[in-house]
């Protein structure tokens, strides 16, 4: 097997998106050789064609990306014995560091528009019930949309000492359990009675879709919650907000209760206080503290 064999192979088993931003890198990397071939690549014209590449105006990121999967590629080479080494380990070195930034931050829901948005869906429909089951777990359970949507009805825990929802699929990729005020669990346990007497099975979607004949569609995805979470917030007046500007709202609204930076952290389920800084916008997931986050009457 020769070089371009190697690369065609390596290439083939990839998705189709990173099969074809490879063509695009290769051409790239083809036409700066001028002729010469993939295998021919050193450190020193590894770094010259990153060079290439800024002054053309890519970004870090673009840069990056290109980097990284020609350093997969030719690490493959080497390790069928095909070149000597990796050329692309030293140009990784000189790019710049990754920047941990918040380019937009989470825009707040104004505290006081809160219990008006809880209201809005009508409890007298199977979608109400759904939908002020969903608001619920966005601002009383402060969940992320991935979390909501991937809740069964076997995950809402009521019990004498608090209730709960089990998040199977957390950003942590562990289980964990989100405490719920009072309020909040009122609304799941009505969604959970309801689902249970359309026959739906304790591993069933908490949250599914229906069509116009109100027929289940299945599981909710995080594209419907983002619709649906906007078409409540558009009811009064707000617009451009995403779901997790409820996780948001829920840590402003608990700091402003009293709750301390570590309860915040806690209740959202992060390992330190450095996001609640940035959720706070006025500058332990336990009962305690959600029984302490409240909207108006709710």
């Amino acid at each position: 097997m020769d070089t371009k064999q190697a690369c065609e192979r390596f290439v083939a088993f990839k998705s189709h998106n990173t099969q074809r931003r490879y063509h695009a890198i290769l051409a790239q990397l083809r036409e700066f050789l001028a002729g010469q071939s993939i295998g021919s690549v050193t450190p020193s014209k590894a770094l010259d064609f990153v060079r290439g590449l800024q002054a053309q105006g890519k970004s870090d990121a673009t840069i990056s990306n290109t980097v990284a999967l020609l350093s997969a590629l030719y690490r493959h080479l080497s390790d069928l014995a095909l070149i000597r080494g990796n050329p692309w380990a030293m140009a990784r070195n000189v790019l710049p560091a990754r920047r941990h930034v918040q380019v937009r931050p989470t825009k707040l829901v104004p505290l006081e528009l809160v219990p008006e948005i809880l209201d809005l869906p009508d409890p007298r429909t199977k979608i109400g019930v759904r939908d002020r089951a969903v608001l619920a777990a966005l601002f009383g359970g402060g969940l992320r949309r991935s979390e909501v949507v991937g809740l069964d009805l076997r995950d809402v825990l009521i019990s004498a000492d608090g209730s709960r929802l089990v998040i199977r699929e957390s950003k942590a990729g562990k289980r964990q359990e989100q405490a719920l005020p009072d309020w909040a669990a009122e609304r799941l346990a009505e969604l959970v009675a309801q689902r249970s007497g359309d026959g739906a099975t304790p591993i069933g979607p908490l949250f599914p879709t229906y069509d116009l004949r109100g027929r289940e569609r299945g599981r909710m995805s995080t594209a419907s919650l983002r619709r649906l979470y906007s078409y409540y917030l558009e009811q009064v007046g707000l617009e451009g907000y995403a779901p997790h500007s409820a996780r948001a709202t829920a840590a402003t609204a608990l700091l402003q209760s009293g709750a301390t930076d570590r309860e915040v952290r806690d209740f959202l389920r992060h390992r330190t206080t450095g996001m609640v800084e940035v959720y706070d916008k006025r500058a332990k997931a336990n009962d305690k503290i959600a029984g302490r986050l409240k909207y108006g009457n709710h």
